[in-house]
């Protein structure tokens, strides 16, 4: 080996056996705080041995045993560097690659679904599956409402003609048209599987299609094996399987943004014309999804794109350039005109979203900006859904740092484990700082990953809440982050094949995988107590609960058909809304909320003369006849 190679690999093993220790370190502090804890209360010292943290304790032991594992192989039974060019892996064993990743993905979001969940209606008990309940969040609600209304070919409804504010759905309008607030493409993805009874299964492919196009991704510039690792991290990550089951916007703009990656990835590499189409639709579809997002995720491959365009002087880019921008610019410019059509369906204006005109009629204080509270307080009126938009914290800086804090912490736990997160990333960033010989490629696509990881934090620092579990805002990170840290392992992995066998350091890597994997899906009720998965559906399920029940009364024999149910909630809007119901307003039981007055329910009973009128208390759940003279 030459003196070069030697500084290398000396270079390599102390910046490991810095990382190492670091990480160590910090776990060995969190530790040692638990174990105090532990000798002073009443089990004493036992108590650190029986109630560990999921996110340190198991990993803690593991890096602990590393030192053990290089004194049992001995001396280094490996020498010699890898290649870092990968060498282009046979189609055959690819396609294996993308169906294990795919099955892997579609069998962790299908675990979730198939979560078991204790449900009583005051009469019975029963055991129903997670999937099998209704949506938690009002904003599932109003997903289905416009998957609704594109399966029946139309842009939006009319609006309610009686009483529009005792009908109000959280994240619908209904004044001057029926239509959710949301953007179109997550509708579009939910109607495909309308018919299927359950469309959260479209979510579950959804999320199966990401992790392999990430996958693909990471094969494009990474090992075999760590594109593999990339690819199955993703698939069983436990956030993103959390996520599937919730009718939100993430999967299906994930899905999107995941094929634009491909595509930009490979363009780098080859650039043509259907390369650039392909990325330029799947970003219009994440645009028409959740535009933020799409953005702060984009944001740095459009600037390397745009500067190849402007800049680059190989003949194969300077051929096409013209074809190549617009090839990218078309689909987007298309985007727009459909969304502008949609818009001026809604709010009369091509230009003024559903989005926007929600957020300043009925939540102003939920804007995008700091002071987004003392700006919303100057636009409140008898519209304003008051205790929804005072749930908005005014956003200053020391609430924005804290908001970016929680975001990366949550990031971590949820995509996979924050010390497997902190080693793979610094491992990577150290590569990014000295990269390798011949790895100018492979350098470049991570450098724009790491970029679109800090990006889409960036452009949600503006906001004032963290996100559904701290992170749902820069929920798209999580695949980045992790071909980022099965780039930074791989790393790892070199070094320790330089140092040990080949079997211990296989066994090693597969308990440090392991350590992060398991708290996220195996409840151990000895050491770390419910997993993250079940800690999250137990989390989701009691409001899922509340609207079953509910529906099972309206549904019930108690209710004669049809019928209006009037609930007695606030028109400033509780934080868990019954007032649902289809775009059309022709349900057999319409759900509305209790007018303040008797004269007023006598009203309604004019306009509704052929139902039942029936009062719903959400605290007790008692669901009585009205009887309206």
């Amino acid at each position: 080996m030459s003196g070069i190679s030697r500084t290398m690999t000396l270079n390599g093993k102390s910046r490991f056996a810095a990382i190492w220790l670091m990480v160590t370190g910090l776990c060995g502090y969190f530790e040692f705080q638990r174990l105090m804890l532990a000798r002073d209360s009443p089990a004493g010292w036992f108590a650190w041995f029986v109630e560990w943290d999921p996110e340190t304790t198991l990993p803690f032991l593991v890096l602990l045993a590393l030192p053990v594992f290089f004194q049992i192989s001995g001396s280094s039974t490996r020498t010699g560097g890898e290649t870092e060019r990968q060498p282009k892996a046979a189609l055959r064993t690819r396609l294996l690659c993308c169906g294990l990743v795919f099955g892997v993905s579609l069998a962790a979001s299908s675990i979730v679904g198939l979560q078991s969940v204790k449900l009583s209606d005051g009469v019975q008990q029963e055991t129903i599956a997670f999937y099998e309940l209704p949506p938690a969040y009002h904003d599932e609600y109003s997903y289905l409402l416009q998957a609704k209304t594109f399966a029946a070919g139309k842009l939006s409804w009319p609006p309610a003609k009686v009483r529009p504010d005792l009908f109000h759905q959280v994240h619908v309008l209904n004044e001057h048209r029926t239509a959710s607030r949301y953007f179109p493409w997550t509708g579009l993805w939910i109607a495909i599987f309308l018919d299927t009874g359950q469309p959260i299964i479209g979510h579950w492919l959804a999320g199966a299609l990401a992790a392999t196009f990430c996958y693909l991704c990471a094969a494009e510039f990474l090992r075999p094996g760590a594109a593999l690792t990339a690819g199955l991290l993703i698939g069983c990550s436990p956030g993103l399987a959390v996520f599937s089951n919730l009718l939100l916007g993430h999967h299906p703009t994930l899905m999107a943004l995941s094929v634009f990656l491909w595509a930009m990835i490979r363009l780098m590499r080859r650039p043509t014309v259907t390369l650039t189409l392909i990325s330029g639709t799947a970003l219009t579809l994440a645009m028409l999804g959740r535009p933020m997002t799409a953005a702060g995720f984009a944001l740095p491959w459009g600037i390397s794109f745009i500067w190849r365009i402007i800049c680059c002087t190989e003949p194969v880019w300077i051929r096409q350039r013209i074809y190549l921008l617009a090839s990218m610019a078309i689909p987007l410019v298309v985007g727009f005109m459909v969304l502008g059509v949609l818009n001026h369906s809604i709010t009369g204006s091509f230009f003024r979203s559903a989005y926007q005109e929600y957020t300043d009629v009925y939540a102003p204080r939920h804007t995008y900006g700091f002071n987004n509270g003392i700006r919303g307080d100057a636009k409140q009126t008898s519209k304003v859904l008051q205790s929804y938009d005072r749930w908005a914290e005014n956003l200053t800086w020391p609430l924005a740092m804290r908001n970016v804090g929680n975001r990366c912490l949550a990031s971590a736990q949820w995509s996979l484990g924050i010390v497997p997160i902190v080693i793979g990333l610094a491992s990577a960033l150290l590569r990014l700082l000295f990269p390798p010989e011949g790895a100018q490629y492979q350098t470049r696509i991570l450098r724009l990953i790491f970029a679109s990881v800090v990006t889409l934090h960036l452009v949600h620092v503006p906001y004032w809440f963290s996100g559904i579990m701290h992170w749902h805002y820069v929920f798209e990170t999580a695949p980045l982050i992790l071909i980022l840290v099965s780039a930074g392992l791989s790393s790892v992995a070199g070094e320790l094949r330089r140092l040990t066998s080949a079997p211990l350091f296989c066994g090693w890597v597969i308990c440090f995988l392991a350590s992060a994997i398991l708290p996220g899906w195996l409840t151990m009720d000895s050491t770390w107590g419910p997993s993250k998965i079940a800690a999250a559906t137990s989390e989701l399920a009691w409001s899922r609960r509340q609207f079953e029940v509910f529906h099972r009364k309206v549904a019930s024999k108690l209710v004669t058909k049809p019928a209006l149910v009037l609930v007695e909630e606030p028109e400033s809007g509780p934080p868990l809304s019954y007032i649902i119901n289809d775009p059309e307003y022709r349900n057999e039981v319409l759900i509305a909320r209790v007018p303040e007055t008797k004269d007023e329910i006598c009203l309604l009973k004019k306009e509704f003369p052929d139902r039942h009128f029936y009062r719903f208390v959400p605290q007790s759940f008692a669901l009585t006849p009205i009887t309206v003279d």
